[in-house]
């Protein structure tokens, strides 16, 4: 299974529809960041950006410490793998995923060397019972890093 920043298009249709027919707020309204070429569409810390990364789309960029991506009703099964795909221009980013509120282990993104070259790195292992749905949850525990979408492997 794959899971990538695209899937907040759903997201980017309804923020369209609402903005051209005048339904949101000042700060609401998207905001380009000069400095760092990010757009920014919602009140909040969610900023997107088209990547340069293999299969093109969305990632998620500028993420600071204490931000958090989640997902619900996400069906797994078995020994599975986690593992992230990330950039960033230090090795002082940190994160981990947490299924049903159990956190998983901590993983410190290696330096890719820049913003947009990308590198998948494994997040760790969970168990599932056959059948069922679960929610995942990315906990970024330090920032300075770029997401752009995260799989699962099973064991």
């Amino acid at each position: 299974m794959i899971v990538v920043v695209d899937e907040f298009k759903e997201f980017f249709k309804d923020y369209m529809k609402l903005q051209l027919t005048g339904g949101m707020s000042g700060t609401d309204q998207p905001q380009e960041d000069e400095k760092k070429k990010v757009v920014v569409y919602r009140a909040g810390n969610l900023d997107v950006q088209p990547t340069t990364d293999s299969g093109g789309g969305w990632n998620v960029g500028s993420i600071a410490t204490g931000e958090r991506l989640e997902w619900q009703q996400v069906p797994l099964q078995g020994t599975t793998n986690f593992s992230v795909r990330v950039a960033s221009t230090n090795a002082t980013a940190k994160l981990r995923f947490v299924i049903d509120g159990t956190a998983g282990p901590t993983i410190t993104v290696p330096n890719t060397g820049d913003w947009q070259t990308y590198q998948t790195v494994s997040a760790g292992d969970f168990s599932f019972t056959a059948g069922t749905y679960h929610t995942v949850r990315i906990e970024f525990l330090t920032g300075n890093l770029n997401f752009n979408y995260w799989t699962t492997t099973r064991s």
